[in-house]
C-alpha cells in the first residue's frame, strides 16, 4: 500500500467504477457474442466467459455491500457492449481474439492499481480481479497461439477457485 497522495479517494473510485463497468460490459459483450456465433465451440468459449463475468460482478457488488462502498457504471456499456459482442461474434476468430485481448489492457491498469493500493484486508479481492483479467487475456493469448483445446484452462480454474476470502469480508 502506497500513500494516499499518489492514489487520490477519486482516482480509487474511478477505478473503482471502471471495474463495474468492465463486468457489465464484458457480460453483455460475451452473451451477445455467444447468441450470434455460428460456431458451437466458439459459443461454448463465449458463455463460458460470460459466465467469468457475471461470477466477477457479483463478487464485486458483494464486496462493495460489505466493505460499504460504492460504485457506478457507465450508463451506456451495456449498449457499447451489445454492439461489440455482435461485431466479435461476426468476425474472423483469430481478429476478434486479437481485439478481446487488447481490451483487456484498458481495464487492466485500472484492476492493477486498486491491487498495488489495496489494504492488507482487500488485498485478495483485488489479487481475484487481476486474476480475472489476465485469465481473459490468456484464454485470448492461447487461442490466437492455436491452443484451442487449452485455452479455457485459466478461466475454468478461476471460475472454480470461488471469491477470495478475507478477514472483514465474508462471502454470504
Amino acid at each position: 500500500m502506497t500513500s494516499s497522495r499518489t492514489y487520490s479517494k477519486k482516482a480509487r473510485q474511478k477505478d473503482l467504477n471502471k471495474l463495474l463497468t468492465s463486468e457489465i460490459l464484458g457480460e453483455q459483450l460475451f452473451k451477445v457474442a455467444a447468441r450470434l456465433s455460428a460456431d458451437a465451440s466458439q459459443r461454448r468459449k463465449w458463455q463460458l466467459l460470460a459466465a467469468l463475468e457475471s461470477q466477477t460482478k457479483d463478487y464485486f457488488l458483494q464486496y462493495l455491500k460489505q466493505s460499504q462502498q460504492h460504485a457506478k457504471a457507465d450508463v451506456i456499456a451495456k449498449l457499447q457492449a451489445s454492439a461489440s459482442g455482435a461485431a466479435l461474434a461476426l468476425l474472423p476468430w483469430k481478429m476478434a481474439m486479437q481485439l478481446l485481448e487488447d481490451g483487456t489492457r484498458q481495464f487492466l491498469q485500472a484492476f492493477k492499481r486498486l491491487q498495488q493500493h489495496s489494504s492488507p484486508e482487500d488485498l485478495a479481492f483485488f489479487t481475484y480481479v487481476v486474476e480475472h483479467e489476465l485469465a481473459i487475456q490468456r484464454f485470448a493469448q492461447l487461442e490466437q497461439q492455436g491452443h484451442t483445446e487449452q485455452s479455457l484452462q485459466p478461466v475454468l480454474a478461476l471460475m472454480d477457485s470461488g471469491m477470495p476470502l478475507k478477514s472483514g469480508f465474508n462471502q454470504q
